[in-house]
C-alpha cells in the first residue's frame, strides 16, 4: 500500500503575526484576510486575499531603489507568495496525491500546470522576500518537486 504524502503543509498558516504591524493597513487586512482564511481550509478566499497582498507589495517593491524599499514589504510579498501557493495547491490536492488510475494526458497536464504555478509564486516569494519565511517556503517548494518527479500523473518539464 503506498503512503499518501500530504502536500499542504501541516501548519497551513505562517507566523505573519511580526510583520504585519510594520505594513500598511490595506496589506496587513489582505495578509489577515489569506492567514484566516487558510486556517479555515477556505482556498479560494485564501487565494483572493492573497493575491491582493502580493500585488500590493509588487508595487512597493518595484517603486524606487531596491535598496531603499523597507524590508518589511519583502515579509509581506513573501508571505503572500506562499499564501497564493498555498491556495493553488490544496484546491487540487486530492487530485496531486491521487494514485494513477489511467488519468487522461490533458489531466496531467492541468496537475502539472498547478505545481508549475505554485512552484513560480514560490520562486518569486524566495527572490524578492527576505529571509522571514524562506524555511516554510523552501520546503514547500521542495515537496511539490518532489511530488513533481515522483508522481506518474505529473509529468515533469
Amino acid at each position: 500500500m503506498t503512503k499518501r504524502r500530504r502536500l499542504i503543509p501541516a501548519s497551513a498558516v505562517l507566523p505573519i503575526q511580526n510583520v504585519l504591524h510594520l505594513l500598511p493597513n490595506p496589506v496587513v487586512d489582505e495578509l489577515n484576510a489569506a492567514h484566516s482564511a487558510a486556517a479555515q481550509a477556505d482556498w479560494e478566499t485564501t487565494r483572493k486575499h492573497g493575491s491582493s497582498a502580493q500585488q500590493m507589495a509588487w508595487k512597493a517593491l518595484h517603486t524606487g531603489h531596491w535598496a531603499s524599499i523597507p524590508t518589511f514589504w519583502r515579509s509581506g510579498y513573501m508571505a503572500a507568495c506562499y499564501y497564493v501557493a498555498l491556495a493553488l495547491v490544496a484546491v487540487h490536492q486530492n487530485s496531486l496525491l491521487a494514485p494513477d488510475t489511467g488519468t487522461s494526458s490533458h489531466m496531467r497536464s492541468d496537475l502539472s500546470d498547478v505545481i508549475r504555478q505554485a512552484l513560480r509564486e514560490l520562486d518569486l516569494g524566495l527572490m524578492l522576500g527576505d529571509t522571514t519565511f524562506r524555511a516554510e517556503l523552501m520546503q514547500f517548494a521542495q515537496d511539490l518537486e518532489e511530488c513533481r518527479s515522483t508522481s506518474p500523473q505529473v509529468e515533469a518539464d
